[in-house]
């Protein structure tokens, strides 16, 4: 067993749409739960990386998925938020980009050798 799924997933990641064409909207900074909860906003879609909290502390499920990291009211520091995207690419998302800082960041995983 992968030591990681023993750990608790992030908010809303139980409801996360089984389609692997949606991408998934991680939502951050400290504005995100305030915006999260509301039903018309991106269902199915979202995960919360909770404000402060370790970003090893959760199973990420975002394998074979876009992501887009974004930053609603105060953002995290930038080396935090690119930790979080390096967390996603280690998880298996196929693209992670982040929009809190411009330029926007992007992590494209590099094909694996067959």
């Amino acid at each position: 067993m992968n030591p990681s799924s023993r750990l608790p997933l992030p908010p809303y990641a139980a409801r996360l749409s089984r389609d692997a064409a949606h991408p998934i909207l991680v939502m951050c900074g400290s504005g995100a739960w305030e915006i999260a909860k509301r039903d018309d906003w991106f269902p199915g879609w979202k995960i919360i990386f909770p404000w402060g909290e370790d970003i090893g502390a959760y199973h990420w499920p975002v394998a074979g998925r876009s992501c887009l990291v974004q930053c609603y009211g105060s953002p995290e520091p930038d080396i935090r938020l690119q930790n979080l995207c390096v967390a996603l690419v280690r998880a298996g998302a196929s693209r992670v980009f982040g929009a809190w800082t411009s330029p926007v960041a992007l992590y494209r995983p590099r094909a694996r050798a067959a």
